[in-house]
């Protein structure tokens, strides 16, 4: 409804039948005011609240339908991250330098090494729904060609005109409960708890016996020893830290008995009541997904490379870690995500590759892997082959930047790094196609994200390059000075939505040279690349990934839970990336130098 007009939607309101308004009243009470005045009883309130929101639906329904002139079709809707109704575009034929082929591929929006690839069971399944405008449209895309480079492949047809075919889809159980509204149990209701969260409210007699007097000092409530709570008669006071929920088919309301005895009266009772909510982490499932699911996972996985000393003694180390999230825990899915480290000791190369593969693609995990592991096997073998001259150029560049105060010309190390790790990406995109061929399945089950770095120690500084596609978080942190982040995070128009490597617009010429990042650095303290489910709750928006503080205070939590000693770091990195974040459930991935 975000077309409408404040003045359409509160026409809608102010739609609903007057009888919805009548309120135990003789006279109309005023919307605005209705779910405030409503009687005690949760039934009561539930059923008009519920009168009241499909009574405003209907009406809103009406308006927008009146809104539209005759003829005019309705909105498009967007594709995000987690949508299965995924556009479809066609890849460009070629990376840069080569001729045009035929080999299409999907476009979409988003989301390890020990991936077994079991043959799919194609029955029954049935591939996403893909947009007619799009489906319809026939782009033909030939990168520009940059000088002195030879096509390195031809791309494969492949035919999107058969039916998709891929593993059944699990039968999985719904998210878990959310925490419900606080609904009015009755006249006086004590501050919602929270199972395990430390708990004080005071009691105000006032409300619990309007208008009536009576002897502070002697009452009693009961009912707090089962939830855990005790009383501070002296003080009015309830407290303590909450051992048990209560019922959710009660809204996990507690009834609790407070009692009195007047000078000249028995004992008197008035009924309270106390919420308390279970704690989130517990209403999490873990579950395996169903047996008869190929392409299975491990649900994590952890890696440490020990490097040799830098010129300063200093020894430094890759760690990577990648851990099944909550929600796929929950409803019994498979870890998307996936990591890739290597380190070539003869030629002090370092080498991470990240990659996250969409929530709503059912072959991700797949497209995950095949990124990783052709971006660490291509990169380490064109390094192997380019060093001599990939050293010289960087050495070469940087000299030119200290001796002149004009723009530097870094043409050749551009145009060393795209053969080096653009194309790279280019070859896992193509990698990938060719399994979604092989398998017969449209290639918008396998999206995902891509990031890569490398890195090598010079008499001169520290080099680092990077290539990075879709979101998460890729760069250089000097600890309290900078962080130089190797690329930019490809956000949608709205949240959720990004870009993946198997993209065409992703893999023109201009975009594959556009996505180099390089920088040199005397000394650093941590080269990064994670993925959103670590960079989402750790850094909020992908504004704050250039806000050192933000960078500072993730170093500091590293420091403290998981770098206490290298020996370990990689089962310590596992371990923390279970960390609690309201809200933020995603597989987690992170590679780290340092």
């Amino acid at each position: 409804i975000s077309h409408l007009s404040d003045d359409q939607i509160e026409k809608a309101w102010n739609n609903i039948p007057d009888k919805l308004c009548r309120v135990g009243e003789t006279v109309q009470t005023p919307m605005r005011i209705v779910l405030t005045t409503l009687p005690n009883s949760p039934l009561y309130r539930s059923e008009v609240k519920k009168d009241i929101f499909n009574s405003f639906c209907t009406s809103l329904i009406e308006i927008d339908r009146k809104s539209k002139g005759p003829g005019e079709r309705e909105d498009t809707i967007r594709v995000d991250k987690d949508d299965k109704n995924a556009d479809k575009s066609i890849l460009p034929t070629l990376p840069p330098d080569t001729k045009a082929s035929k080999l299409q591929i999907e476009s979409t929006e988003d989301k390890d090494s020990e991936l077994s690839t079991i043959p799919s069971d194609s029955k029954g399944f049935q591939s996403s729904p893909v947009s007619k405008e799009v489906a319809d449209s026939k782009l033909e895309i030939t990168p520009p060609q940059i000088e002195d480079f030879e096509p390195p492949f031809t791309l494969p047809e492949s035919n999107d005109s058969e039916p998709a075919t891929a593993a059944p889809m699990a039968k999985v159980p719904e998210s878990p409960t959310t925490s419900p509204e606080l609904a009015v149990y009755g006249p006086y209701s004590l501050k919602n708890g929270k199972v395990g969260e430390e708990y004080s409210d005071t009691l105000d007699f006032n409300k619990i016996y309007p208008g009536e007097e009576f002897n502070e000092n002697k009452y009693t409530v009961d009912g707090l020893e089962e939830i855990g709570l005790e009383l501070d008669s002296d003080k009015k006071l309830i407290k303590g830290i909450p051992k048990k929920a209560g019922d959710p088919s009660q809204n996990y309301e507690f009834e609790l008995d407070v009692r009195y005895k007047p000078d000249r009266a028995e004992s008197e009772r008035r009924k309270i009541s106390i919420k308390i909510l279970p704690d989130p982490k517990s209403m999490w499932k873990t579950l395996e997904p169903p047996e008869e699911i190929g392409d299975r996972k491990p649900h994590e996985y952890k890696k440490l490379i020990r490097l040799k000393e830098d010129k300063n003694g200093k020894e430094r180390v890759i760690v990577a870690a990648s851990k099944r999230g909550r929600s796929h825990a929950h409803k019994a899915l498979f870890r998307d995500d996936h990591v890739s480290i290597k380190y070539l000791n003869e030629f002090g190369w370092s080498i991470l590759a990240v990659a996250d593969g969409a929530g709503s693609a059912n072959l991700s995990r797949v497209a995950s892997k095949i990124a990783c592991e052709t971006a660490i096997t291509n990169i380490s073998n064109k390094l192997m082959s380019y060093n001599e001259d990939l050293s010289k150029i960087i050495k070469e560049t940087i000299s030119k930047n200290d001796n002149k105060d004009d723009e530097v010309d870094d043409s050749k190390l551009r145009k060393l790094l795209y053969e080096i790790i653009s194309t790279t990406g280019f070859e896992a995109a193509k990698a990938i196609h060719e399994e979604a061929a092989k398998r017969q399945v449209k290639a918008n089950q396998f999206y995902t994200t891509y990031l890569t770095a490398i890195h090598k120690e010079f008499d001169f500084g520290n080099f680092f390059a990077g290539f990075w596609v879709g979101d998460g978080a890729l760069g250089v942190y000097s600890k309290s000075k900078e962080m130089k982040i190797l690329g930019i995070p490809d956000e949608g128009e709205y949240s959720g939505q990004t870009k993946f490597i198997t993209m065409n617009e992703v893999l023109t010429s201009e975009e594959l040279m556009g996505r180099n990042y390089y920088k040199l650095t005397d000394d650093f303290t941590a080269l990064f690349a994670i993925s959103d489910g670590v960079s989402d709750p750790k850094f909020e928006t992908d504004k704050n990934l250039n806000d050192i503080s933000y960078w500072d205070n993730l170093w500091a939590e590293l420091e403290k839970d998981v770098f206490q000693t290298k020996d370990n770091a990689d089962t310590s990195l596992l371990k923390w990336l279970d960390f609690w974040a309201e809200g933020e459930h995603d597989d987690r991935t992170i590679a780290i130098l340092f």
